[in-house]
């Protein structure tokens, strides 16, 4: 019982129920990317909310992800 009640708490904490990527561009350097996209959120009122983000990463020797950063202000997601 406390298990499903952590899970429905949870839940209820997530602004949204869907979330959808539309890359724009992208720049690729050596081992750095730079990825400019629209982020569509699905809220839990069923409200689309599309937000602009960038996205840089890095890769290391290996071809694997070493820093990974994102930039997008979430606001309308949240907003009444």
């Amino acid at each position: 019982m406390c298990g499903e009640t952590n899970r429905r708490a949870a839940i209820s904490l997530v602004p949204h129920q869907g979330i959808r990527h539309e890359l724009l561009r992208e720049w690729t350097v050596g081992a750095e990317t730079i990825a400019e996209t629209n982020v569509t959120y699905l809220r839990q009122d069923g409200k689309e909310v599309t937000v602009p983000a960038v996205s840089i990463w890095r890769v290391g020797a290996d071809g694997l992800i070493v820093d990974y950063r994102v930039f997008v202000d979430q606001t309308p997601v949240f907003a009444p």
